[in-house]
C-alpha cells in the first residue's frame, strides 16, 4: 500500500464504493470487450544484429534534465467564449491529445458535460488517468531495474504540467490530476524478486520528479490496487473471470489467438533472462516453439492481466470512485475518455515500457529536448547501425537517456 502526499491521503480518504451489490454475469460478451486490449502481434523470422548497450560507464556528456522541460503553455481555440468549451478545446490540442479526434467525436458532449459541472461548483477539474506502471525491466523493454526513474518519467510530469497551466490560464480552480498506477494492481505479472518493494520505490520517484517540478498540489499518483479492493465483489468477479477465460481460451479461436498475443506481449515484464541475445532468439521464433518455462510464465502473467482488466471493466471500478472526473487513456479507443500522449506524438511505447532516446540531428537542429527525444524499446535501441551514447544522472548505474548519433 503507497503512502503519499496530503493531496493524494485526501484522495483516497474519499473513494467509497458501495458495497454488498449483486454480482455482474461473466459473459463471453463482457470477456471479449475486456480482451479488447490484446492487440495481435506478428511473429518474427530474422535475427537482428544486436549492439550491447553498456551499463556503469559513466559518460562525459553533462547532464542538464531542465534544458528544456520549461511549460509549454496551450491557448484554447479561438471564437470560444465560455470555460467549459475553452478548457476541452485546450485538452484537445495536438500536445497533449493522442490519436485522431474523430474517434471520441461523438463523446465529446459527455466530456464537456463533466467539465462544466465542475466549472459550475467551481471546484478544479479532475482528470484520472491509468499510468506509471513501474518499468519494463525486461531486456528488451527497458533493461533497468522496476523501480528506475529516468528523462521518461520527467517528460511525462513535463507533460502534466502543460495541461495544468494551460487550463489555469483561463480557468482559476485549475486541472488537477488523479494517476492511478497500476504498478501494484498488475504486480501478479511479474516474476523478479522483491517486485512489490520494488514498484513502491517507482512510484515514490516518480512523486519525487513531481515534486521538483512544482506539481505536489495538482499531480496525485495513487494506487489502483488499493481503490479496487475497496470493491467488495472484486476478487470473486476476477476469479470468475478467470475460469470463463480459460474456458474460452481452449474453445474459441479468437480469444486464444489474443491470449497468445497478450502471452507473448508480456516477455518484457517477467525478467526471466537479463542476456539480450537470448531474449532476441526467443522472440524471433514462433510463440509454440518458445521454451516451455517461457511460456508457462508469459501465459499466466496473461492470465492475470487479462483477468484482472475484465474485473476492473464489469465492475467500472475507476468511474465509480472518481464519478465526477473525467477520465483519460494512454490507448485511444472510441469511449468517452480523452485519448493523451504522455510524452510526445512521436512516442508510440509508453515512457515505462521502453528508454528515451534523444535524436543528435534533431536536438541540434532545435535545441529542444523535449521535441528530439522518442521513447522506444530498448530492444530496438540495440538493432542500429548508429552510434549510441548512453548518459548517466551523478551515482546512478543505469542511463537517464540515450542519444542516438544519426547518420543521415
Amino acid at each position: 500500500m503507497l503512502g503519499g502526499s496530503p493531496l493524494e491521503l485526501g484522495i483516497m480518504q474519499d473513494v467509497r464504493l458501495e458495497r454488498g451489490l449483486p454480482m455482474p454475469p461473466v459473459t463471453d460478451a463482457a470477456i471479449l470487450a475486456g480482451l479488447g486490449f490484446a492487440r495481435l502481434t506478428q511473429e518474427r523470422t530474422e535475427l537482428p544484429t544486436i549492439q550491447q548497450l553498456e551499463f556503469g560507464a559513466v559518460s562525459g556528456r553533462p547532464l542538464d534534465v531542465t534544458l528544456d522541460l520549461k511549460p509549454h503553455t496551450v491557448v484554447p481555440t479561438k471564437g470560444l467564449d465560455n470555460i467549459p468549451d475553452q478548457i476541452l478545446s485546450i485538452l484537445l490540442n495536438r500536445h497533449f491529445r493522442k490519436g485522431p479526434l474523430t474517434l471520441i467525436e461523438q463523446y465529446l458532449p459527455i466530456l464537456r458535460g463533466t467539465i462544466a459541472s465542475a466549472v459550475e461548483e467551481q471546484r478544479p477539474v479532475t482528470l484520472t488517468l491509468l499510468a506509471l506502471a513501474g518499468k519494463a525491466a525486461g531486456p528488451l523493454g527497458s533493461g533497468v531495474p522496476i523501480q528506475h526513474t529516468d528523462l521518461g518519467e520527467f517528460l511525462v510530469m513535463a507533460q502534466f504540467r502543460d495541461m495544468i497551466t494551460s487550463v489555469c490560464q483561463v480557468y482559476a480552480p485549475g486541472l488537477q490530476i488523479v494517476v492511478m498506477s497500476d504498478a501494484l494492481a498488475y504486480v501478479g505479472i511479474r516474476t523478479a524478486e522483491g517486485t512489490e518493494k520494488n514498484l513502491i520505490g517507482y512510484v515514490n520517484g516518480c512523486r519525487a520528479i513531481r515534486e521538483q517540478m512544482g506539481l505536489r498540489d495538482y499531480v496525485a499518483i495513487v494506487d489502483l490496487a488499493q481503490i479496487t479492493y475497496t470493491e467488495d465483489r472484486f476478487e470473486s468477479v476476477r476469479l470468475a473471470a478467470a475460469q470463463r477465460l480459460q474456458v474460452l481460451k481452449d474453445n474459441v479461436p479468437e480469444v486464444r489467438e489474443r491470449l497468445a498475443s497478450l502471452s507473448r506481449a508480456m516477455y518484457p515484464y517477467i525478467s526471466i533472462d537479463d542476456d539480450p541475445t537470448a531474449a532476441f532468439q526467443i522472440i524471433q521464433v514462433p510463440y509454440d516453439s518458445w521454451p516451455e518455462a517461457v511460456r508457462v510464465q508469459c501465459e499466466r502473467a496473461a492470465m492475470s492481466f487479462a483477468s484482472f482488466t475484465v474485473a476492473q471493466y464489469l465492475l467500472g471500478v475507476s468511474t465509480r470512485a472518481f464519478p465526477n472526473a473525467l477520465r483519460g487513456t494512454v490507448l485511444p479507443k472510441n469511449a468517452p475518455q480523452l485519448p493523451l500522449h504522455l510524452t510526445s506524438d512521436r512516442s508510440v511505447i509508453l515512457p515505462y515500457n521502453g528508454v528515451p532516446v534523444v535524436s543528435s540531428r534533431r536536438l541540434e537542429a532545435s535545441g529542444c529536448y523535449r521535441s528530439s527525444t522518442t521513447i522506444i524499446h530498448r530492444g530496438t535501441l540495440m538493432t542500429t547501425s548508429d552510434q549510441v551514447e548512453a548518459v548517466y544522472r551523478p551515482g546512478d548505474r543505469y542511463p537517464h537517456y540515450y542519444v542516438h548519433h544519426n547518420k543521415n
